[in-house]
């Protein structure tokens, strides 16, 4: 059984829940903070998931790179573990031999790498948000 205990939001949605007071009674307590403290994970394993920003979710990053999910922002959840999560690398970097043209030096490099590859159905997942 997975549980996730990250979760990576877009940069515009983490900033609203990190300063969004959760309710006027309690100023102090934001969205985020209730949440890392009522969860599931954190009922289960008595502690709080984690909870990152990337700007590469949001639904114009996502559209500059070629993903259509009809102009929406993405969040993932996943299980950090070793086992769950994989990435090759065929390919490592390296540097080719100095190559002078004009008044530069141009040094080639190569390199070959996978994207992040969730080896267990249900130990990672990302949704489109409205």
């Amino acid at each position: 059984m997975h549980l996730f205990d990250t979760i990576v939001l877009d940069a515009a949605r983490f900033a609203l829940i990190a300063s969004k007071p959760m309710s006027e009674t309690f100023p102090e307590k934001t969205v985020l903070k209730y949440f890392l403290e009522n969860n599931q994970y954190t009922a289960l394993t008595g502690r709080a998931p984690r909870v990152h920003s990337r700007l590469q979710l949001s639904a114009a990053q996502l559209a500059a790179n070629g993903v259509s999910n009809g102009g929406k922002d993405r969040m993932m959840a996943y299980e950090l573990n070793d086992e769950n999560l994989a990435m090759q690398v065929p390919i490592p970097w390296r540097s080719l031999a100095p190559q002078l043209w004009n008044l530069k030096v141009n040094v080639p490099c190569e390199y070959k790498i996978s994207g992040v590859e969730f080896r267990y159905p249900f130990s990672g997942a990302y949704r489109d948000q409205a």
